[in-house]
């Protein structure tokens, strides 16, 4: 996904929905201090973002020192449980 070309700087995603037609919503997380994508999730469930969160190598988590997104309570949640020390 990535990570070893963020790894250096300190680091602002963003996470933002998607309408990809159809009903379906795609996450799109971005590296808003690089201004580059990092990745695109298939769908907007919590489950698939709190996966994603949870195979950050820890050397970039402690990095992320802000997050970014809209108000959905379970992806501020899950950037609340998976990195306490970013503010949301």
């Amino acid at each position: 996904m990535g990570f070893k070309r963020i790894l250096p700087t300190i680091i602002s995603l963003g996470v933002d929905e998607h309408y990809a037609g159809k009903n379906l919503y795609v996450l799109s997380i971005t590296n808003l201090t690089t201004h580059k994508p990092i990745t695109f999730l298939p769908s907007d469930r919590v489950f698939l973002f709190k996966q994603f969160l949870v195979n950050v190598p820890d050397k970039v988590k402690e990095n992320i020192k802000e997050v970014y997104l809209d108000m959905s309570e379970g992806l501020i949640n899950a950037v609340k449980e998976d990195l306490p020390k970013a503010k949301s």
